[in-house]
């Protein structure tokens, strides 16, 4: 039986997309990016399987924060450099940059 994520607790990206959190939406990663600035990991256009085969993802670790009013999990990463390596950024065409595994 899945188990409801705790505040604080640090997870595994197994873990967290796994079966063994009760989830109400989709995961929601942020790191701190370059500019210091929290960022969230643009993986929409993967699945579940798709990101942790990349290189370096199954094993990075995710700290649970909360659940939005919207039912959004949030989870923080627990080293945002590491993350840095593993993302890619790109111009989303209004001025931005967004942040998506590489």
């Amino acid at each position: 039986m899945p188990e409801k994520p705790r505040c604080g607790t640090v997870y595994t990206l197994v873990q967290v997309l796994g079966d063994k959190l009760d989830l109400w939406d989709s995961p929601h990663l942020n790191f701190i990016n370059e500019k210091g600035k929290r960022d969230s990991v643009q993986d929409a256009h993967l699945n579940n399987e798709q990101l942790l085969a990349k290189p370096g993802w199954a094993e990075t670790e995710w700290v649970y924060r909360f659940r939005t009013d919207e039912w959004c999990e949030i989870f923080q990463a627990k080293d945002s450099v590491k993350i840095r390596l593993l993302v890619e950024e790109y111009d989303n065409g209004y001025g931005d940059t967004l942040s998506r595994p590489k």
